[in-house]
């Protein structure tokens, strides 16, 4: 994209774990922006390049439709922690001020969030804030980018591990993604009739675990999902679990696995709305605030409303 004089100089990047359905919203933006007054400029890797001064102009170099589909993120993303240092802060803000960056716009998860305040607060920018993670636990959208394609990811992969286990009669634990969330393994279990799960939210201890198991003692295959991080070692608990139930438990962790993946319909769908009320919002707004586009769970169509912070 060539820039432009007279015309409003927006900024995306993405942050934090990459989520399918941030290629999405970038290509259906950058389709939108072929017809506004925008010169569009790409962040490379997150809030760490912004402060490296690692901005271009958008150059069409990918089909946008190549790029809707596209899993990952363009832009590449990272995790930042010096980020809550101010004076680096202030380079980052510096470098946005020089290009004439009116507009920011931000994917990721409730860490984006917070940087992203500070951002708008510090700099006196307009900041647009996109809920794009898998592990669907920002506070202000009832949905993320990327949930429903990492829920299918995980509900392909658990298909797969159950037929396995009813060859051999084994209760399976599955250890989903999340960090300080169980909705992947609440949505798992869920759909799968998990009798028991464990979740931050819903943490069993091994004990309280096999307490729950004695009681579907007598099936021949169980699923277990279980959130990361609630255990030192999901082995070690199939092993104990195995000794005071008599019989074979096997641990799997989904890993990186869950990341991947073709957006779904929906993320894709999602993400052209998103994308849609972002330009709105950049077109129409000219105050520096901060935004956070919501999604709402009555209407999958038309419930998305933006909200001010």
């Amino acid at each position: 994209m060539e820039k432009r004089e007279h015309f409003t100089n927006v900024a995306i990047l993405t942050s934090g774990g990459d989520s399918p359905g941030m290629n999405s919203f970038i290509g259906h933006l950058i389709q939108i922006f072929e017809t506004e007054k925008v010169n569009l400029f790409m962040i490379k890797d997150g809030f760490k390049g912004l402060t490296e001064g690692r901005i271009e102009s958008w150059v069409n170099q990918k089909s946008v439709g190549d790029l809707i589909r596209e899993p990952g993120t363009i832009l590449k993303s990272s995790r930042f922690p010096a980020f809550h240092d101010k004076e680096v802060r202030k380079k980052a803000i510096e470098n946005l001020k020089e290009r004439n960056i009116s507009t920011l716009i931000t994917l990721g998860g409730e860490g984006t969030f917070q940087a992203s305040k500070l951002i708008c607060h510090e700099g006196e920018i307009q900041v647009i804030c996109i809920p794009a993670t898998i592990d669907n636990n920002v506070f202000y959208s009832d949905y993320a980018l990327g949930f429903d394609t990492c829920l299918t990811t995980i509900s392909e992969a658990v298909d797969k591990i159950y037929w396995t286990a009813r060859s051999h009669d084994r209760f399976m634990i599955v250890e989903c993604m999340g960090n300080q969330s169980g909705a992947l393994t609440r949505y798992l279990a869920e759909s799968f009739g998990a009798k028991v799960y464990s979740t931050p939210e819903n943490y069993l201890s091994p004990a309280k675990l096999l307490n729950e198991l004695h009681k579907h003692k007598e099936k021949k295959v169980m699923i277990i999902p279980i959130t990361e991080k609630l255990y030192d070692s999901i082995v070690n608990l199939a092993a104990f679990l195995e000794k005071n139930l008599s019989r074979e438990v096997r641990a799997t962790s989904l890993g990186h696995i869950q990341r991947g993946g073709l957006p779904s319909f929906y993320d894709r769908f999602i993400s052209r709305k998103l994308s849609r009320v972002a330009a709105d919002l950049i077109t129409k707004e000219s105050s520096s605030k901060l935004f956070t586009l919501k999604v709402e769970k009555e209407d999958k169509v038309k419930g998305i409303v933006v909200t001010k912070e």
